[in-house]
């Protein structure tokens, strides 16, 4: 009796088809203080070497991703040869679009300020009234009425806003709710030095009158 073979037929290996979980990478504290610098100085504006280097590091990390050099074939100097042409070619528009785009208020009934001066002052605002918002919230009565004594100060002694004040009248106000005997001044950066002279030879003058008078 002849045998039959039996032909074993393939079968389809299983294969998983589930997608992988993502997993989901978070900033550490330290990261996310860095980032929070960053971001304050896109936001609020700062030193203009401070600014130029922030962008002038993002624009040669973005044309290192953009183009590896593995890829590319580049040596390590023509790489950067590469990296410092683009950057120079760049550096004018990032920092223009920076200034011109601005985040859109939440509320569509909000006025979105034109230019970087009012973008500025509007974010300043915003984040003025969130720290004394939880300043009201979380502060006790003694800071309160310490404040509310600086800002009583403050509205009698101010000029109106469409007039220029060369008194710094919160200071002066800080100064005399704390029992402070100062009255702080205004003074243009370019005069600063000429003018801190000035008040030294004041305070000289009038320390030395006891002497001269014995």
């Amino acid at each position: 009796m002849a045998k039959t073979s039996k032909t074993k037929t393939a079968q389809p290996i299983a294969v998983d088809r589930k997608p992988k979980p993502v997993v989901e990478l978070k900033l550490t504290d330290f990261q996310t203080f860095v980032c929070d610098r960053v971001a304050d100085l896109m936001l609020r504006g700062g030193h203009d070497y401070d600014l130029e280097n922030l962008l002038c590091a993002a624009i040669g990390h973005y044309y290192r991703t953009m183009f590896p050099r593995t890829r590319m074939g580049d040596c390590t100097e023509q790489e950067k040869e590469r990296v410092t042409k683009y950057i120079d070619e760049h550096l004018d528009d990032w920092r223009t679009k920076l200034a011109r785009e601005w985040p859109r208020p939440e509320d569509p009934k909000q006025v979105e300020p034109k230019g970087v001066m009012e973008r500025v002052y509007a974010f300043w605002n915003s984040d003025l009234r969130t720290h004394l918002d939880g300043f009201m919230d979380e502060a006790g009565s003694d800071d309160k009425r310490l404040l509310h004594d600086i800002l009583m100060d403050w509205e009698s002694t101010k000029l109106p806003a469409d007039r220029d004040d060369p008194r710094a009248v919160l200071a002066t106000a800080f100064a005399s709710a704390v029992d402070e005997a100062h009255v702080y001044f205004k003074v243009p950066s370019s005069i600063k030095d000429l003018v801190d002279g000035y008040v030294r030879i004041l305070l000289e003058g009038r320390d030395a009158e006891p002497a001269e008078a014995a």
